[in-house]
């Protein structure tokens, strides 16, 4: 007897560890095929320790031709196909999808609307496009969901709440914090390369340590060919990328996080922070401080300010503990709406 369950395509770009709980939960509503590209080196995932509850896991490189996306197509007949692939040969593919077999195709993006030439290229050609391969658009904010109606989407095409993470994994960390919070440390966690402005938060850094008498040290996590002068700075120790296995050990041992990013079209660690209970210190630059920065949580500063940056460092080290506390029960109830049961949910809620 065939199976009544909805078939969904996924085809994504590298897969972090953060998509893994996402993924299960869709597993558990739908027969998943996930296509992803290799490891990103900056951020290599490993891909075996990955527990996708039974979704079948193929890796492409990128971008991947017409023949290939048309293939998995024929093999899965999705109901709906999931798309961080908008090359041409994949557009054709998707509109072939939507022809035979009525697939719902819905197109991932996380981009914000800078009104840059190029964006603007890129959304005369889109207009065209997008009714030819896409019916909707599954975006992580506020920031990117103005971005893909200014391609063309309406409203209602419009589904926020892309990102999500393992909570079950998080909350026990923010359920035993008092620890940390009592000997508390600044965390970073990201890719060293100058868009995550590590050399921003190398010289806030600076500047805050010489404005308190009791600093808190920095934790800096993370790989890449650009430390901004992190490396050898008094208070800060230096860690390699980790696995998703080891993200709680991580934050467990934190009292804020830091994310200095000049740009991020979101940023994943900042709802990893929240839902571990963690104060954020977030610049403006980053997608996410529309949705989880706000005074209740801690706080949001101007990009690449490092004296602003300096002057959160110091009002969230000399907050009492009872308001570091307060800040990170806040974070965890903000972060509590971004499971991976509503991420499934809402994938599978998506219609033309």
């Amino acid at each position: 007897m065939a199976s009544s369950r909805p078939r969904v395509l996924l085809l994504w770009h590298s897969l972090a560890g953060y998509m893994a709980a996402g993924i299960r939960a869709l597993a558990d509503r739908s027969d998943v095929t996930v296509v992803a590209r290799p490891p990103d080196p900056d951020a290599p995932y490993d891909y075996s320790t990955l527990d996708l509850n039974g979704a079948e896991l193929r890796v492409a490189e990128w971008p991947r031709p017409f023949s290939l996306v048309d293939e998995l197509i024929e093999q899965t007949r999705p109901d709906i196909v999931v798309s961080i692939d908008r090359t041409r040969g994949a557009l054709r593919a998707l509109h072939r999808a939507r022809r035979r077999y009525g697939t719902t195709t819905v197109m991932v993006a996380d981009y914000v609307w800078s009104g840059a030439w190029r964006q603007r290229l890129v959304q005369t050609l889109f207009m065209v496009e997008r009714p030819y391969a896409f019916d909707a658009s599954f975006v992580p904010g506020a920031r990117s969901a103005e971005y893909v109606r200014r391609l063309g989407f309406s409203p209602k095409a419009v589904y926020t709440g892309l990102y999500t993470l393992d909570q079950t994994r998080f909350a026990s960390v923010a359920a035993g914090s008092a620890d940390r919070f009592a000997n508390p440390s600044f965390l970073f966690c990201g890719r060293l390369v100058p868009e995550k402005a590590p050399d921003v938060l190398a010289d806030a850094y600076r500047i805050y340590r010489e404005s308190v008498d009791r600093p808190w040290p920095l934790q800096v996590v993370g790989h890449g060919p650009f430390d901004g002068g992190l490396t050898g700075m008094a208070g800060v120790r230096m860690s390699d990328f980790i696995q998703p296995e080891a993200l709680a050990g991580m934050y467990a041992d934190a009292g804020a996080l830091i994310l200095p990013s000049r740009f991020d079209c979101w940023g994943v660690v900042a709802l990893e922070a929240c839902a571990a209970g963690l104060p954020v210190v977030i610049s403006d630059g980053c997608g996410v401080a529309d949705e989880l920065a706000t005074p209740a949580n801690g706080f949001t500063v101007p990009v690449g300010d490092p004296e602003s940056l300096a002057a959160a460092l110091a009002a969230l080290s000399e907050a009492s503990l009872e308001q570091r506390k307060e800040w990170g029960r806040r974070s965890s109830e903000m972060a509590s709406t971004y499971s991976p049961e509503h991420w499934a949910d809402t994938l599978l809620s998506i219609r033309p």
